[in-house]
């Protein structure tokens, strides 16, 4: 008796956004700020800029799980599944704190500085580091002895592997493992040169 892997909650036919959590069918064309900022003409530009606002306004006021819907009497109680996601990870909803724009992002500083701590209290963070990583670690240690797990948890792997990629920053390394073992085996090929973007090659691995 064949049982479909939909049975046990996986869909690989399906892609989550991990700053909105909407689904993605692969394949499907998709228009955003960071495909179109990616583009040298003016217009694309405009439109850039016009869909990160937009985006940026959903996350904080319009949007279905907009932080000032969701929150109760000045608080936010979001809900956060361990081991929800199919590649392990946490997954977040109600809103998707995950999606709160980075530091070094267009107001992801003015965003993030949204959630603080009352007097008298602490806030505290925790990052599931890795996770991935650490399970192909486990998996490689019958291989290669312990080797890249010891990298996984007392190394910097995002730098070894822009290295070992030629890659420009952490970023695109932290991107491309992401994808290297959460896109089916294949649409790897025709995904990846997409999610580098040209800069790709630019440095050169070490000899």
């Amino acid at each position: 008796m064949q049982v479909p892997v939909e049975a046990y909650g996986l869909h690989p036919g399906i892609v989550y956004r991990p700053e909105t959590g909407e689904k993605v069918q692969p394949g499907s064309p998709q228009i955003d700020d960071d495909i179109l900022s990616s583009l040298p003409y003016p217009e694309a530009k405009r439109l850039a800029r016009f869909f990160l606002l937009d985006k940026r306004i959903s996350q904080l006021a319009t949007g279905k799980q907009a932080w000032l819907k969701v929150q109760r009497e000045g608080k936010i109680h979001a809900i956060y599944t361990t081991n929800g996601a199919n590649t392990g990870r946490a997954t977040h909803s109600k809103p998707n704190i995950s999606g709160v724009p980075r530091v070094s992002s267009e107001f992801g500083r003015e965003c993030r500085a949204l959630f603080y701590a009352p007097a008298g209290w602490k806030q505290l963070g925790a990052d599931q580091s890795g996770l991935e990583l650490r399970c192909l670690a486990s998996d490689m240690s019958v291989f290669d002895g312990g080797a890249y797990a010891l990298i996984v948890t007392t190394g910097d792997v995002h730098t070894l592997n822009m290295e070992a990629a030629g890659l420009s920053t952490r970023d695109q390394a932290k991107t491309s493992s992401m994808h290297f073992y959460t896109e089916p085996e294949t649409r790897r090929s025709e995904r990846l040169p997409r999610v580098l973007k040209p800069s790709v090659g630019s440095s050169k691995p070490p000899s």
